[in-house]
């Protein structure tokens, strides 16, 4: 502890110069130190940063076993945090350096990447525009390309795998070419075939019809009864062989002919009479009463689509009967058009069954 740290003048002027003074040297007695006082007598060592001729002091002190004395060191502040200071700038001074150094490392590495880019750009961009020329000839139709050679390897594979399906596309159109003609061939064929076998079946039911004119035997009747039934069945699936051919070779017309539905109802009912009296069961028409008795469309048809579920109904029940039945639905007025000055009807058709129905 050196004493002229607490007082202007050191000891030995003091004594020399009778202005001695013992309470300046005094910590215990120092208003100005009393709070360092306070905790140096509290503590047995310890230290703490004090303000010495208004220089800040860092104070460190232990207790002396024997006398209770206190050992007291008295230090500047600046000098202790010096080297600190010193390390913090050397190391300041090396992130500096250090981050210039990362700064000019990534300009490096980004220059060296746009010119790999560049010189690697053409290299790229030619094969690719060559895969898009191939691609878009082929989608004009021209399915067999030849393999261009490109550099790399990716894309090569990628021209490669092109080219084969612009080979397989060319053989499936091949193969649909040769398709569609063999069913236009097996279309006409079944046409002419359906034509062929229609005219003698017609001459049959023809022959059947004096044939029952001309006999009144019961036995008699009932056998031409049954060719005319099986006769008029062998007619129907003609007719549906023939309209088959007609819907594949997209020749298919509708003819719109002015009917009675009640009437062709009754006739479905009379078609199948013996069969469902056969298995017992039985066959409903219900008709709505706002249905016209003359109706405008294509009967033919209708019957034919009638009769394929009502022989199906009848198929597959076993007990109970089926209903047919015909509904007209209400139009919006913005939806009820009219067909050269006749009005349009929206009808639902039905037909329900007790049998097992379709799974």
């Amino acid at each position: 502890w050196v004493l002229d740290e607490i007082t202007s003048h050191d000891y030995a002027e003091a004594i020399m110069k009778d202005t001695f003074k013992p309470d300046d040297f005094n910590v215990y007695k120092r208003p100005d130190l009393q709070p360092f006082a306070a905790q140096l007598q509290a503590d047995a060592s310890g230290y703490a940063t004090i303000q010495l001729n208004d220089q800040p002091r860092v104070v460190a002190w232990s207790t002396i076993a024997l006398t209770g004395w206190k050992l007291l060191i008295l230090v500047p502040e600046d000098r202790i945090f010096a080297e600190v200071d010193l390390i913090q700038q050397r190391l300041l001074q090396i992130s500096l350096i250090a981050l210039g150094f990362l700064v000019l490392f990534n300009v490096a590495l980004l220059l060296f990447i746009a010119r790999f880019a560049q010189s690697n750009s053409r290299r790229i961009a030619d094969p690719l525009q060559a895969i898009n020329e191939m691609v878009r000839r082929i989608g004009d139709g021209q399915y067999d390309q030849e393999v261009p050679a490109i550099p790399v390897a990716e894309l090569q594979d990628t021209a490669d795998n092109i080219v084969t399906m612009g080979h397989q596309l060319s053989e499936a159109m091949s193969n649909n070419a040769i398709l569609k003609t063999a069913n236009s061939l097996k279309s006409e064929f079944i046409a002419n075939m359906s034509h062929e076998i229609r005219t003698p079946v017609n001459a049959i039911l023809g022959y059947t019809t004096l044939l029952q004119e001309s006999t009144r035997e019961p036995a008699q009747l009932k056998y031409i009864d049954t060719i005319q039934r099986a006769g008029n069945n062998l007619l129907t699936i003609i007719n549906d062989i023939l309209d088959l051919s007609k819907l594949e070779a997209g020749m298919i017309d509708l003819q719109d002919e002015t009917f009675d539905l009640r009437a062709t109802f009754d006739e479905i009912e009379s078609f199948f009479a013996f069969e469902r009296a056969r298995k017992g069961l039985y066959l409903r028409t219900r008709v709505d009463a706002a249905l016209p008795p003359a109706i405008q469309l294509d009967e033919l048809r209708l019957r034919q689509v009638l009769i394929n579920l009502v022989g199906n109904a009848i198929k597959f029940t076993e007990s109970g009967g089926i209903e047919i039945s015909v509904d007209v639905l209400p139009l919006n007025p913005a939806a009820a058009v009219r067909i050269d000055q006749r009005p349009v009807l929206d009808l639902k058709f039905a037909i329900r069954d007790t049998g097992i129905g379709i799974p």
